[in-house]
């Protein structure tokens, strides 16, 4: 089994990279799986918040002679993009995103695709857009 880390890989370091010129010098903060506080950043403040998921499996080989068997994973990543309504470099950020999975492939082997960008709306004093990617990696069991 992969770890997330391996699937937010990519868009850590494309974030942390490309960001603080958009945003004037600052990395937005981004809460990954299992980081959920109870309160949300202060309404001035840009943040994401990033959530996968793995869907079944499914078996594409038979066992060989030592009985592994090869599955076929699947799973999809989403980022939660929330800008202040005063601030107009949303839609950069998104870019940022949606190319730190497009058509990439992890060192283990995790393939990207469908990448999409969906407008949500307003979110309380944020505006958001929702970054949504399929990925699939193939697992020996």
């Amino acid at each position: 089994m992969i770890l997330l880390t391996e699937v937010y890989a990519g868009f850590k370091t494309a974030w942390d990279t490309y960001t603080p010129s958009i945003t004037g010098g600052t990395v937005p903060p981004v809460r990954y799986d299992g980081e959920r506080s109870i309160t949300r950043p202060l309404p001035a403040v840009t943040w994401v918040e990033a959530r996968s998921r793995l869907d079944d499996a499914s078996q594409i080989s038979l066992a060989n002679d030592t009985g592994i068997r090869l599955f076929k994973r699947s799973g999809k990543v989403e980022l939660s993009i929330r800008v202040p309504t005063t601030q107009t470099f949303g839609a950069l950020l998104v870019d940022v995103a949606k190319q730190s999975f497009q058509g990439q492939v992890t060192p283990g082997g995790v393939r990207f695709r469908n990448v999409r960008a969906i407008e949500v709306g307003l979110d309380g004093p944020w505006f958001q857009w929702d970054v949504v990617a399929d990925f699939e990696y193939d697992e020996l069991v």
